[in-house]
């Protein structure tokens, strides 16, 4: 992780993060390359990929989990399974926020129900 990178709630793993890079919360980058002043929106999925400088990925986006969809929305994807993101390439986001939130809200709705039964057992 270089200096001037912000994680913020995120998860990163294995993953080498340069200068001015921003990655927002629940989002998870494994085994990958961020370039300068890349902009990680929330809830995205990254894995084994590189992704080039000042890209911008919306919220909810995943990227090198589906090569045919990394393909069909012009990233490439090398024969080891390596997905690139070039400049001036701008992926579309997977999900709306509002799935996002509903899934969210969902998930914290049953919450006590959960401990209340890791308590009980």
């Amino acid at each position: 992780v270089s200096p001037g990178v912000v994680i913020s709630g995120a998860r990163i793993n294995g993953s080498v993060v340069s200068p001015d890079v921003h990655v927002h919360s629940y989002t998870e980058v494994d085994n990958s390359v961020i370039l300068d002043g890349v902009q990680i929106g929330r809830n995205c999925r990254i894995q084994r990929a590189i992704i080039d400088k000042n890209v911008t990925i919306p919220e909810a986006t995943s990227i090198g989990f589906d090569r045919e969809h990394d393909e069909a929305r012009g990233f490439s994807v090398t024969e080891s399974g390596i997905t690139v993101v070039g400049k001036g390439q701008v992926p579309a986001a997977e999900i709306t926020l509002e799935e996002v939130l509903e899934n969210v809200e969902a998930a914290t709705a049953t919450l006590p129900q959960l401990l209340a039964a890791l308590l009980e057992g």
